[in-house]
């Protein structure tokens, strides 16, 4: 039984002698490594110190196993170590810069531990958020009440992003929260999250936003930057708000960049393009109509980026700023105020007046009696289904058809369509019949596309990587542009519409269905696409 004691306790001691050797030889490579690097980047003799650095460990190695009682003989080989590290940073530091220099007090060693400890945080997160100035933020280290919460909004950001999401909703109250991404227009449930985790979560972003994260139930809408490893930089736009009911989160990414698109990229066809562009320096009103995240703004700011802002004076009046527009003068201005507003802006002669929404008739009125008297150029944003029934909606808030005649110039409608993912779309031969009841020639039409959202690598079927599966990539536009020559504007003035819409017909104004079955045609979209976006909001 002694013996076995003994064995025992010789057997743990060995290995408890091996683990401290192996300690010390780790860092003591570790050390040399740094020297050999740091010795030839400040010229301060590499061969010398490498040689002296192992000279050092062949004395404290040899202190370690030739001494007979090992915790001496490991005391002393630490000290050696110590002594040359010593040495080479007395050696050192009159060489180089004080930014540079080395210090082997507590307080500069602790320092170099929290931020080793902070920087390993940093490169092991795969989303930081960036400062206002230059830099990042400091990720929240594990015994941080924040990194739980970090780590939520990096699993609700990242597939969201890098699916090419464009708005997030996190909305629940006592239990869940529910999850939902938009991905060109069309929302994709997600997992739910654990109310604490949410409210956590929301609170967290909050706080990077500069908004007020006691306050829960007011609205507040915020922004900041964050930057994912995946894909780079995104700002995020964030609005809260807390009812009875529970909590909402929105998360717009990027609108900026969906909003700023120039004109011949918005999905205009080649006449309807040309048709906008003759009434270009013609002065009027052109009302643009769209339901509701149908590319109204878009358009505007694509109409209104056509104007040269150092030649011109161009203003915007909006409830709120989607993008900035370069040399334009950006009012954000609530409803209530806006006629006020707008008539203040028109005793300044400016060249060209962009309302992005139109909520009342004082301010028609008013923007009526500028284009008809002074032909200004004013481009209007109303909620409309399509051309007929915005012109309808416009005559009844100005009061007055023969003034709408007189300054009314277009009226463009629109619908944003997916466009199918160029891999992965699938070719097919149409039925006739269905083709007929679209009003679409059978007979010269022999192929049309449908999305897929699967391909073959290397002979096995398998998500598209381009699309994520969904088998659409981006939106474009499907335009209804009905520009007003003087019969039509004598139509209007007149109120004979049914007339306006023959006349309209006539000079071979397409209707947004025939538009977006135009881009079926041309392979950028489906049928089944077509029908989804033309059967949204009436």
């Amino acid at each position: 039984m002694t013996q076995f004691l003994a064995f025992e306790a010789v057997g743990f001691a060995s290995v408890t002698k091996a683990v401290m050797a192996a300690v010390l030889l780790f860092g003591w490579a570790r050390w040399a490594t740094l020297v050999d690097k740091d010795a030839l980047h400040f010229y301060i003799g590499r061969r010398l110190w490498n040689t002296i650095q192992c000279a050092a460990a062949g004395l404290a190695f040899a202190a370690l196993f030739m001494i007979p009682m090992f915790l001496v003989g490991f005391i002393l080989a630490v000290l050696i170590l110590i002594g040359a590290v010593a040495a080479y940073v007395a050696v050192r530091n009159p060489k180089v810069g004080e930014s540079d220099q080395w210090h082997l007090d507590f307080a500069t060693l602790t320092s170099a531990f929290s931020q080793r400890r902070e920087d390993r945080a940093t490169e092991q997160a795969t989303m930081r958020f960036a400062k206002p100035a230059p830099g990042y933020k400091q990720v929240p280290m594990p015994d941080d009440a924040m990194h739980a919460p970090h780590l939520e909004f990096e699993h609700v950001i990242a597939p969201a992003i890098g699916r090419r999401a464009e708005r997030i909703d996190i909305a629940g109250g006592e239990g869940e929260f529910a999850v939902q991404v938009t991905i060109d227009g069309v929302a994709y449930r997600q997992s739910k999250l654990a109310a604490a985790n949410a409210v956590a979560m929301i609170d967290y972003l909050k706080g990077q936003c500069g908004m007020d994260t006691a306050d829960r139930r007011r609205k507040q809408v915020g922004q900041c930057v964050i930057e994912l490893e995946a894909s780079g930089r995104h700002n995020l736009r964030v609005a809260t708000a807390g009812s009875t009911q529970g909590l909402t989160c929105t998360i717009q990414v990027d609108a900026s960049k969906q909003v700023l698109r120039p004109l011949n990229k918005l999905g205009l066809m080649d006449s309807q393009l040309e048709a906008v562009k003759s009434i270009h320096d013609t002065g009027g009103i052109v009302l643009v109509a769209t339901p509701s995240h149908q590319g109204r703004s878009t358009t505007l700011y694509a109409l209104t980026g056509t104007h040269d802002p150092y030649t011109q004076d161009i203003h915007t009046l909006e409830s709120a700023t989607e993008a900035e527009l370069e040399g334009v003068t950006q009012t954000v201005v609530d409803a209530q105020a806006l006629p006020k507003t707008l008539n203040s802006l028109l005793l300044r002669d400016p060249a060209v007046v962009m309302i992005a929404s139109l909520t009342e008739a004082e301010t028609a009125k008013i923007a009526a009696r500028a284009a008809a008297e002074e032909n200004r150029r004013i481009y209007i944003g109303l909620k409309a289904d399509n051309t007929m029934t915005a012109l309808r909606m416009w005559i009844k808030a100005v009061g007055d058809p023969k003034m709408v005649g007189r300054g009314l110039t277009a009226v463009i409608s629109q619908r944003l369509i997916r466009k199918l993912c160029p891999v992965c779309r699938v070719k097919y031969k149409p039925d006739a019949e269905a083709l007929r009841k679209l009003n679409l020639p059978a007979d010269r039409i022999k192929e049309l596309y449908k999305s897929g959202g699967r391909v073959m690598i290397k002979n096995k079927e398998e998500t598209c990587p381009t699309c994520g599966g969904l088998g659409y990539m981006d939106r474009i536009g499907a335009f209804e542009v009905m520009v007003l020559d003087d019969d039509a504007k004598r139509l209007v003035a007149t109120g004979d519409l049914e007339q306006l819409r023959a006349h309209v017909r006539r000079n071979k104004t397409l209707w947004l269905q025939e538009a977006a079955l135009g881009a079926v045609v041309h392979g950028e979209t489906s049928i089944s696409e077509v029908m989804r976006a033309m059967g949204g909001e009436k």
